[in-house]
């Protein structure tokens, strides 16, 4: 009897300690702090006067304990240190009577370069680095001159794993840096180097910004937020999200966000980003027409042409009608037309276009697209036209400079300004050939002053663009959707970029590509040539008579600060490009 009244008296010694500590843990659970703080998106890159402090006086009334930012906080873009100090000094004026401290990551437009980098850390912070408040540890990582994960330098990885891991049990782990490189690596079902990291340590929350545009996404637990535009140029994205902050607040329940602008208080998940991406890839690739011919003349007679609505989402449907806004000296009929597509589907239209001049002030189609309730997106389409150009079949073309083989006979000279109207540029002719091998570009720039040429930059990938130049943007392989972009300068020196889309429709530029080429260029009394071939086997392309290649190409004159284009507007996009047809 005894041992059984010891028993029963360990047992509700036992069942008290229990007691105690959960009434403790729910004690400290309750009594936890709550923390609140503001999170600011971008200032820059067309920033409008007056509108980042504004934000941050509407935040200021809010008293948070503190505010984070995201990036790009002056307008880069130059290595000139004085122009840099003025632009710095003019940010630490906007912010001087702010009374919560702010915490800093560097944005591409804050660092560009080495200077960019030393102006940073001694108006703003260190590139990288964390620190703690109360129960939260902040990371801050500096992405702001790379394209990817995997891109960042070492050093700065090893950091980021030795801080995280240093700091595994603190209560709440967040991360802060510019490019939301989640978008299109975990976002599209890709692995992300730096999302593995953050899985593997205990990363709860991840802010970014440089898109301007508000979205957000939950993947393994955490949660990513990209923050639109405090001041920058600004794009409502697809809830009507304007200028903005987010504001946090974390306590024994979770982190909670929201976005407010001048018109609401929003929820987090406002827009998904699985929303933005099947937004952004119908507007890449879900609107496309049959291309509408432009005549040597700059005129379009009247042909008909087919619209194609590409259905991306397997959920949502679109259910609405198309709408044209056509410009003066346009004609195209019908005006409207009904729109069904089902998920996954496609629906064709036909209509038929008229233009006599002003071709390339572009009639515009408009659809609607209802994500949910109260939120309907409107897709815009500018009608796709095309000039043509002749490749010539060739033979033996020497590359030399001399443009004296047969070939070189039937130049395009119709070059016209950015408005659509006739170049201002000197007479140019550009001329085009290929064989099994190769495809021939040529160009004759005349110029009255050949000695004003511009031609300084020596190097591969220089900045050839903003001197006397010739360049082309050519969609090689069309069974492959790669464009590439090509410059080439009265020395034959040459800067190239890929493209190529990412799974929502956007091109991503691969600097990093260099082409293969064999260049001659030559100066004579009153012009200056370039011959160029270009080996198809880099592109696993063959060209032969019957093939069409989509093409744009231009002249940059230095001297006149003119370029004159074949066709506009000047884009990496095959939509804005015209046709070169092999005979």
């Amino acid at each position: 009897m005894k041992a059984s009244l010891r028993i029963v008296f360990i047992h509700l010694a036992f069942a008290v300690l229990a007691l105690s500590l959960m009434v403790s843990i729910l004690c400290a659970s309750e009594n936890q702090e709550v923390i609140r703080f503001a999170v600011i998106g971008d200032r820059t890159s067309g920033h409008v006067e007056g509108v980042f402090g504004k934000v941050l006086n509407q935040i200021e009334r809010l008293k948070p304990e503190f505010i984070m930012s995201v990036g790009d906080y002056i307008e880069g873009h130059t290595d000139d240190s004085v122009l840099l100090d003025q632009r710095w000094t003019e940010f630490m004026e906007i912010v001087a009577d702010i009374k919560a401290p702010i915490y800093y990551v560097p944005g591409n437009n804050d660092i560009e370069n080495d200077i960019q980098e030393r102006l940073y850390e001694k108006y703003a912070s260190k590139t990288y680095y964390s620190f703690d408040y109360k129960q939260i540890h902040f990371v801050m990582i500096d992405n702001s001159r790379w394209e990817n994960s995997k891109d960042l330098p070492q050093e700065q990885i090893e950091w980021l794993k030795k801080d995280l891991a240093k700091n595994k049990d603190a209560g709440v782990t967040m991360v802060f840096m510019h490019k939301p490189f989640w978008y299109r690596t975990i976002a599209a079902g890709e692995s992300d180097l730096l999302h593995d990291i953050f899985t593997e340590f205990g990363v709860e929350a991840v802010f970014c910004g440089h898109f301007h545009s508000y979205f957000t996404g939950e993947f393994d637990g955490i949660k990513y937020t990209t923050v639109g535009s405090s001041g920058g140029g600004m794009n409502p994205g697809i809830s009507g999200i304007g200028y903005h902050f987010c504001w946090v607040t974390i306590d024994n329940e979770g982190i909670h966000i929201a976005s407010i602008d001048e018109g609401a208080v929003r929820a987090w998940n406002d827009v998904t980003v699985e929303q933005l991406r099947f937004v952004n890839k119908m507007r890449f690739d879900g609107l496309e027409n049959s291309k509408v011919v432009v005549s040597e003349s700059l005129t379009i007679p009247e042909q008909e042409f087919e619209l194609f609505i590409h259905n991306f989402s397997d959920a949502v449907a679109i259910d609405d009608s198309i709408s044209w806004k056509i410009p003066e000296n346009w004609k195209l009929t019908p005006t409207s037309a009904i729109v069904s597509v089902a998920p996954g589907e496609t629906q064709l239209f036909a209509f038929t276009a008229s233009c006599e001049k002003g071709v390339f002030n572009l009639p515009v189609m408009n659809v609607g697209i209802s994500l949910h309730e109260n939120k309907i997106t409107q897709l815009s389409h500018n009608l796709e036209i095309a000039r043509q150009a002749v490749g010539i079949k060739a033979d033996d073309i020497k590359i030399d400079g001399l443009l004296d083989e047969d070939c070189w006979s039937s130049p395009v000279t119709k070059l016209i300004d950015g408005e659509g109207g006739p170049s201002k540029t000197d007479d140019t002719e550009f001329y085009f050939a290929y064989d099994n091998e190769n495809l021939y570009l040529a160009a004759k720039c005349y110029d009255t002053k050949m000695e004003s040429i511009v031609a300084n930059v020596a190097e591969h990938d220089g900045p050839i663009y903003g001197e006397d130049c010739v360049g082309y943007f050519i969609q090689i392989n069309p069974d492959k959707p790669s464009v590439y972009q090509i410059y080439i300068n009265p020395k034959g020196v040459v800067f190239d970029i890929k493209y190529h889309p990412g799974s929502d429709g956007y091109l991503i530029s691969d600097k990093g590509w260099n082409g293969e080429y064999r260049i001659k260029c030559g100066q004579n009394e009153g012009f200056w040539t370039v011959e160029a071939a270009i080996p198809l086997s880099q592109f696993n392309a063959k060209y032969s008579e019957g093939n069409k290649i989509k093409l744009n190409f231009r002249r940059k004159h230095k001297r006149l600060n003119e370029a004159g284009n074949w066709q506009i507007p000047i884009d990496t996009s095959p939509k804005t490009m015209g046709i070169l047809n092999l005979n």
